[in-house]
């Protein structure tokens, strides 16, 4: 491309050489009559009209670029725009279904981290919409990890995730569903979804470990985000090392619990 630039630009520097020579071979031969001084108040003339012709047009070329520049970063960004949707959601049962609804259009897989040791869990209504897509989308898969300290869990906690599994083994999706966990002192952060390589979602969570009274106040919702995803997907990614199964966190929990009571 840049040689291409240089060629296009000696072709044109050539060209204005040979048109300004025979401008200025046929001026001398049109004035070969005329006295001197008049020749030269001529050529005075001629080149400032020259000059100013070559700055009108510089100026015009420069004009246009500069406005179709202009043009192109609007038009790439009205087109930006019109892709991706960022949404603010309020309030804790709103967030769940706004989750729900883009969980719904998912084609491959779904991908969650929340930061929490403590109930509230999903809300019912949430965990039925997740076992239905599952049910009628074979293809598509869900994984959630909890992060949290593991010695703060109670019991509650282990009792509903079991009665949630048990509902999916019912449903014949338990290949589709992945629970893992990572076991960390006060943690705190945002809470994730990454839908497909489309949609994502990020939640103000509550530090972690939660109370039963605190609840996930607001979400920014991304659609048709692509870029977004794929930053989110590979900080997920980064997380594999840690996650531990659900069989393993629940293992390292009766150990803990144990020890208390000893």
């Amino acid at each position: 491309m840049s040689q291409r630039n240089d060629i296009k630009g000696n072709v044109k520097f050539s060209i204005f050489v040979t048109v300004g020579s025979a401008l200025l071979a046929g001026a001398i031969t049109l004035t070969s009559g005329i006295p001197m001084r008049r020749r030269i108040t001529l050529g005075i003339i001629f080149s400032l009209l020259l000059i100013w012709a070559l700055s009108a047009s510089f100026i015009a070329v420069k004009r246009s670029s500069i406005l179709r520049s202009k043009t192109l970063w609007n038009e790439s960004t009205s087109a930006l725009e019109a892709r991706t949707l960022v949404e603010v959601v309020i309030g804790y049962d709103e967030i769940y279904d706004r989750a729900l609804t883009l969980l719904k259009t998912s084609e491959s897989s779904c991908r969650a981290v929340v930061y929490a040791s403590n109930l509230p869990l999903a809300p019912e209504r949430f965990v039925d919409g997740i076992i239905n897509h599952l049910k009628t989308h074979p293809t598509v898969t869900y994984h959630i990890t909890f992060i949290g300290d593991l010695s703060e869990v109670p019991q509650e906690f282990w009792t509903t995730v079991e009665l949630r599994r048990k509902r999916m083994e019912d449903a014949r999706i338990t290949h589709q569903f992945r629970m893992t966990f990572i076991d960390a002192q006060n943690p705190i952060g945002f809470d994730q979804l990454v839908i497909d390589d489309k949609h994502c979602c990020i939640a103000f969570s509550p530090a972690a470990p939660t109370q039963p009274h605190t609840t996930r106040h607001a979400g920014l919702f991304f659609e048709q985000s692509p870029e977004m995803v794929r930053s989110m997907r590979s900080w997920l990614e980064n997380l594999g090392p840690l996650l531990k199964e659900q069989e393993e966190a629940r293992i390292i929990w009766n150990r803990r619990m144990k020890s208390r009571r000893t």
